[in-house]
């Protein structure tokens, strides 16, 4: 009997002991604040629109083509332009490669891989003796350079764009393997960084590591007209195309490339991926 009554004092102990931490569970619980769950990922597809442009008496063949990304995702809008002279090919082929191959996943992007269509058809550097990178801003009314120019310009302007890069190919020692920018010390430092990156890939004692260099550039080209115009950093990036200065082994799809990543580098500086 007194076995039992001990039994069934214990048993009793032990509800009141499970029914005690099951009740102060609740009340922590219900003390918690309460979060909502999480928002998943912004889902929505790049959006990928394409168009073509011309003004006044620009021919069919003159036709600027370009392509605008949206990632529907807050971010800086960035102009990449290429194909400025025709006889630059890698310049043109890394926006191609950009266009074809986007996978940013932050802003705006609006691409023009080639900008100077005609010259790069006929693999030139400029069409009758205009170089298109001295006519910017351009000029509505001008001659074919002006024309395009001012294609380019008001492309840009309806853009509203935070960071330009224009892709380029130079033979000579003082602009081959350089990234060019405008003086001020936020775009040396990301010129620095793109630079210090793709120099700890050179391992080639025949390959021409990259160097920095300052400056507005020459009167009417993009990287002077754009960044006095547009308040913005604006970057020129040279590859070296073959020579007879001991490039001849640097094959076009190594400064495609090379472009890509430098392009990269730069946009990662400043936030984009």
């Amino acid at each position: 009997m007194k076995r039992n009554l001990l039994y069934s004092v214990f048993k009793s102990t032990i509800l009141l002991i499970v029914f005690i931490i099951i009740l102060q569970m609740v009340l922590i619980a219900c003390s918690l604040p309460f979060y909502p769950p999480e928002e998943p990922p912004n889902q929505q597809p790049i959006v990928h629109r394409e168009g073509t442009i011309k003004r006044y008496d620009m021919t069919y063949e003159h036709m600027i083509t370009y392509h605008i990304f949206d990632t529907n995702r807050e971010g800086k809008n960035v102009v990449i332009i290429g194909g400025i002279h025709g006889n630059e090919p890698a310049g043109w082929q890394a926006a191609a490669y950009l266009v074809e191959n986007f996978n940013f996943s932050s802003g705006r992007f609006l691409i023009i891989p080639k900008a100077n269509p005609l010259a790069i058809y006929r693999n030139v550097r400029t069409i009758d003796g205009l170089d298109l990178n001295r006519h910017f801003l351009g000029d509505s009314y001008g001659n074919i350079a002006h024309q395009i120019a001012a294609v380019i310009t008001y492309l840009i302007e309806q853009f509203n764009p935070c960071l330009i890069i224009d892709l380029h190919e130079a033979i000579s020692s003082t602009l081959a393997n350089s990234i060019g920018h405008n003086p001020c010390p936020i775009t040396k430092e990301a010129a620095h960084f793109a630079v210090g990156y793709i120099n700890t890939s050179i391992y080639d004692d025949l390959q021409r590591p990259f160097r920095v260099l300052i400056g507005y550039g020459p009167i009417g080209s993009v990287r002077n007209e754009l960044f006095l115009h547009f308040n913005v950093p604006v970057f020129l990036i040279e590859t070296s195309r073959p020579n007879n200065e001991g490039l001849l082994h640097n094959p076009v799809e190594r400064r495609i490339a090379q472009h890509v990543f430098l392009i990269n580098a730069l946009l990662y500086f400043y936030g984009v991926y």
